[in-house]
This record gives C-alpha cells, sequence and structure tokens, in this order.
C-alpha cells in the first residue's frame, strides 16, 4: 500500500509469503542488473567495453554500489524475516563471486578483465548480505551484523582500489593499447605510474596491509560462524558458499599477478609500449590518492568499522562493534586498570 522505502522495510513482517517471494525475486534480480549478479550481467563486459574510459572508474567505483543500496533497503528488510530468501542471496553472491574471477582469468582485455573483477567482487558483498540476513534471520542479531559490516567494508574498499585501477586502465588504453598481450615494460618506463597500479593490484588481490585484505578476511572469517546456528541444510549451505568465495580469494591473487606481470614488467611487446615515456598527471595524481585511501582503508580498520557498524543496525537491531573492535580503553571489565595501563605504555591505543 505504499511506495515509501521506510513504509516497505516497516510492513515487511506483514507480507504475505507469496508477494514477499514475488517482490523480492523482482527486485533482487531487477537491481541485479545494476550489481552485476548471475545471471543478468552478460550487458556489463560489452557495455564497460563501449563506454568512454574517463567513465569507467564511477561506473564500477560508483553505480555499481546503488544495486546494492536498493537490495540493502528493500530486500534486507523481507531476507531478515525469511531465511530462505537470505539463503538465495547468499547462493546467487557466491556463484556470482567465482565465475565473475574465472571470466576475468579467461580475457586478455585490461578493461574487460576488470569488469569481471568487479562482478567477483560485488559478489562477495552480496553474498555477505544474504549470509548476514540469514543469521539475522535465525535469531543471531550480533552475527548478522559482522557479516552485514563485512559486506559494507567490501563494498567500500572495492570503490576504492577499483577506481585506482580504472583510471591506470584508462591511461594504459589512451597512450597503449587495451590488450595485455601487446603491453609489458610500463614499470621501467613510467615508474611512477606502474607502481601505483601496481599497489592497486595488491589491494584488490587482498594482500596485507591494503584494505582487501581485511574486508576479505572479515567476511571469510564471519560465515565460519555457522557452527553457531542449528539447521544443517543451512551449514551446508554456507559450507558450500564459504568454498565458493575461498576460490576466487586464491584466483583473484592468480588474476592480478598475471595482470601486473603482462602489463608492467617484462619486456614490451608492441611499439607503442616500447615508445611510452610519459603518463598525464591527470591520471598519476588522482591513482597517488586513492593508493593511500587503499592504505588508509586497511590500517585503520577500527576506525571504519564503528561507522559501519551504525548503518547495520537499520536491518538487525544491534550495532556489532563491540564485538569487532574491543573496547580496550573505555569501560573495560576483563582486564585491570593495571594492564590496560601496560597496553597503552606499549603504543596500543595509537595502534
Amino acid at each position: 500500500g505504499t511506495t515509501s522505502l521506510a513504509g516497505i522495510g516497516a510492513a515487511a513482517t506483514q507480507i504475505p509469503g507469496g508477494i514477499a517471494w514475488a517482490g523480492f525475486l523482482l527486485t533482487f534480480f531487477g537491481f541485479g542488473v545494476k550489481t552485476g549478479i548471475l545471471p543478468v550481467n552478460i550487458w556489463m563486459s560489452e557495455g564497460y567495453a563501449a563506454a568512454p574510459r574517463g567513465l569507467l572508474p564511477i561506473f564500477s567505483g560508483a553505480t555499481l554500489n546503488l544495486g546494492v543500496f536498493t537490495m540493502w533497503t528493500i530486500d534486507g528488510p523481507l531476507a531478515t524475516h525469511v531465511p530462505n530468501i537470505a539463503l538465495v542471496i547468499l547462493v546467487v553472491g557466491a556463484l556470482t563471486a567465482i565465475l565473475g574471477i574465472i571470466y576475468a582469468l579467461a580475457t586478455h582485455s585490461l578493461t574487460r578483465l576488470l569488469t569481471q573483477s568487479s562482478i567477483e567482487n560485488l559478489g562477495i558483498v552480496v553474498a555477505a548480505l544474504g549470509a548476514g540476513c540469514t543469521f539475522s534471520a535465525l535469531g543471531h542479531p550480533v552475527l548478522a551484523g559482522l557479516l552485514l559490516v563485512a559486506g559494507l567494508y567490501h563494498m567500500l574498499n572495492h570503490s576504492a582500489y577499483k577506481t585506482l585501477l580504472f583510471l591506470g586502465a584508462g591511461g594504459i588504453g589512451e597512450t597503449v593499447c587495451d590488450d595485455l598481450n601487446r603491453l609489458g615494460g610500463l614499470m621501467r618506463r613510467v615508474p611512477v605510474f606502474g607502481t601505483l597500479f601496481l599497489l592497486g593490484t595488491f589491494a584488490i588481490a587482498a594482500l596485507p596491509p591494503f584494505n582487501g585484505f581485511v574486508s576479505e578476511w572479515l567476511v571469510l572469517e564471519s560465515l565460519l560462524r555457522v557452527v553457531e546456528l542449528g539447521p544443517i541444510p543451512v551449514r551446508i549451505i554456507f559450507a558450500l558458499a564459504g568454498a565458493s568465495l575461498a576460490l576466487p580469494a586464491g584466483l583473484a591473487v592468480t588474476c592480478f599477478v598475471m595482470l601486473a606481470g603482462s602489463a608492467l614488467l617484462g619486456l614490451p611487446r608492441s611499439r607503442e609500449a616500447a615508445a611510452l615515456r610519459h603518463m598525464p598527471a591527470s591520471v598519476t595524481a588522482p591513482m597517488g590518492v586513492l593508493v593511500v585511501m587503499c592504505f588508509g582503508l586497511g590500517v585503520l580498520a577500527t576506525a571504519v568499522i564503528p561507522l559501519l557498524g551504525r548503518l547495520t543496525a537499520t536491518l538487525t537491531g544491534v550495532n556489532p562493534t563491540g564485538a569487532l573492535v574491543p573496547a580496550f580503553f573505555g569501560q573495560v571489565q576483563s582486564l585491570g586498570a593495571g594492564v590496560v595501563h601496560d597496553l597503552a605504555q606499549l603504543g596500543a591505543q595509537l595502534g
């Protein structure tokens, strides 16, 4: 009876089962077109390849998140009350992640590789949303908040490092080409640009101390808490989904080692790559800012998590920050005052 997002969320518990499922499926896969989930992501590879290179950082870093926002706002309240809906979100997200990284490994186009990688990363975000809603629907709001924080954190991290990499890919495409088979030797010819692009690949491959490591670790670690759920079928689905998310984490390292080696290292494999001597500051300057952001999101996790924890309370009713960021210097019950003082003297508070 309303098109208000707040009204839809408030009415989620009263919506009949058939209408809830119909509304979920239509909105989830409808907005999933924007997010890039299976099976409605076929357009993305061709669409991104045809788009102006200057817009790709915005497409991948910002507009993909709009699909997640609508899922969070409309499907989240439904999924937190109907466990089977939440499990569908989890499974679709996990399948999207694994197929996205497999397709990324199979292409030699820099733009298409990064596009398929975006599909993989948003699959992880959607899977975390589904897992979190499952915990909430089964009466574990704190565990639900842990996964929702991890999903939001990964979405934020993806925006940072994928914007960085698409900026770099745009610079490479404009000055050399988009074919990895014709690149090579860029680190030696444009060392500042090459270093920034390499650090971006470290972040997306989830190597510490960069941001991708923090959020992927949180997602995988939180999924292991499924042992606290009773239903055996749910445990099996979580185990399969966890394996489906762990495999892309390993394949992403392979993918971006290949990318860095093909584009940055070795000898140039085309005249254009051999002739490159300069990369515009309009490319390298924002990449430098984004590298700092990727590093900051990696080492300042205890500052980022409380901000995201407040957002998850809209779905779970609980702020999970206390379970992720222990309050060593607040009202500590389990540590003596002398221990807290000694930790502070060692620099733990700054850390």
